[in-house]
């Protein structure tokens, strides 16, 4: 039995059962140089805890296109789950260099700020939250978690500034109606 997908449904991302892996394996198996599908396959790996499963599809998805951002954005997260952070903090770093100017790095900011978090590296968590806040203004997410290392390190100061920028950017969301963007590309 084949699977049929279409583009818009391989690319919408929920929680994925054994029969879908199935299906994406299959897939998988008919169009083997296919990127995104691996990393859409890493992806609900990932979700499921298989780790190392996981880490393999981002690892086909840069060896077809190695200049796969994504891929590697979603490896960082891999490797962070597993507490291997500083392969972890390479990719999201590997994620930005291909593409610098990108609209989502705020997302690879975000992510390798958490990496320095649970490393205990506070300074260079608090950097990537603050340029994640840069790229993101209204990432509500990066405000919080740079108040808490702010909070850990002790300086109160740091906390409250940032508390207030984070009111200031919530109050333009409602005066916009709108909620923050998440135009991911994984």
């Amino acid at each position: 039995m084949v699977c049929h997908f279409s583009i818009e449904r391989i690319k919408i991302f929920i929680i994925m059962d054994k029969e879908t892996i199935r299906c994406y394996r299959e897939f998988i198996e008919l169009y083997p140089n296919f990127a995104f599908l691996n990393n859409d396959m890493g992806r609900t790996n990932h979700e499921k805890g298989n780790y190392d499963r996981a880490i393999e599809c981002y690892k086909n998805a840069i060896k077809i296109k190695p200049d796969f951002p994504a891929a590697y954005n979603n490896m960082g997260r891999t490797y962070h789950a597993k507490g291997n952070y500083n392969e972890a903090i390479e990719c999201y770093k590997k994620a930005i260099e291909l593409l610098p100017d990108a609209g989502w790095n705020y997302r690879c900011y975000y992510n390798m700020g958490r990496v320095y978090h649970a490393k205990g590296n506070y300074d260079e968590a608090i950097e990537c939250y603050k340029k994640a806040i840069e790229l993101m203004p209204d990432f509500t997410e990066a405000y919080d978690n740079c108040i808490k290392v702010y909070k850990m390190i002790g300086n109160d100061e740091g906390a409250r500034m940032m508390k207030e920028k984070k009111e200031i950017a919530e109050k333009e969301i409602e005066n916009n109606n709108s909620e923050p963007e998440n135009n991911l590309p994984f």
